[in-house]
């Protein structure tokens, strides 16, 4: 059964992508909740960029 994903770098430092980690897709009284964590490098993304990222998922997901 799926839990999660993960992804893990060993010099992450130097890694200046976003890196998306999700969890199992949770069902409850005609909703879905998706345990969603992100890891950044702040010299490449602010939380301006992640809050626009967010509102546009969560557009995304509403239209799923």
């Amino acid at each position: 059964m799926f839990e999660n994903f993960s992804l893990h770098l060993p010099k992450k430092e130097n890694y200046f992508f976003p890196i998306l980690t999700s969890g199992k897709i949770i069902k409850e009284k005609n909703q879905c909740f998706i345990p969603l964590s992100i890891n950044l490098n702040h010299a490449s993304t602010d939380a301006y960029h992640v809050s626009l990222f967010l509102e546009n998922l969560q557009k995304d997901l509403n239209c799923f």
